[in-house]
């Protein structure tokens, strides 16, 4: 008796799905991962900038503003490069939901090609056209958009 595989379910079976793919789905997590840590770097400056303020808030003249200007561009810097790696990390994870949705039309299309045409005759073509277009589109939102936001939030997360 053979037995019966296991199938993958979770990351493990988006992975297996997205074949040669899953390496943009991991570009994308890493770019949205690392995004996550520059985006708690304006935090971070702010930090810095009270602990200057309320170090001198006896006085005011010993303040250095330099370091505040320091500081503020850091939190500039910071933001910036955080929203430019999860506009990397969007775009890596658009192209692989793209190209794996391509993959699945043109498989689900060989499928029904080699169906009997007994089970074409039973079945609507508007029920077809609802797999091959709208279940399929399902999978884009997932892939293109959850994905590197679950990963930013966990970074983010355990960054804190």
């Amino acid at each position: 008796m053979k037995e019966k595989q296991k199938r993958k379910s979770g990351v493990a079976r988006l992975f297996e799905i997205a074949g040669e793919k899953k390496g943009l789905l991991i570009l994308a997590g890493i770019l949205s991962a690392v995004s996550a840590l520059c985006m708690l770097v304006p935090y971070w400056s702010v930090y810095e900038v009270l602990k200057e303020l309320l170090l001198h808030s006896s006085k005011i003249n010993e303040l250095d503003s330099s370091v505040l200007m320091h500081w503020g561009w850091v939190a500039f810097i910071g933001l910036v490069a955080g929203l430019l790696l999860l506009y990397g990390a969007l775009m890596a994870s658009h192209v692989a939901a793209f190209r794996i949705l391509y993959g699945l039309r043109i498989r689900l299309s060989e499928h029904i090609g080699r169906l009997s045409l007994g089970y074409l005759n039973g079945t609507s073509t508007g029920a077809i056209k609802k797999t091959m277009e709208q279940n399929i589109e399902k999978i884009e939102n997932f892939v293109a958009h959850t994905i590197p936001d679950l990963v930013n939030v966990l970074a983010t997360v355990v960054l804190m």
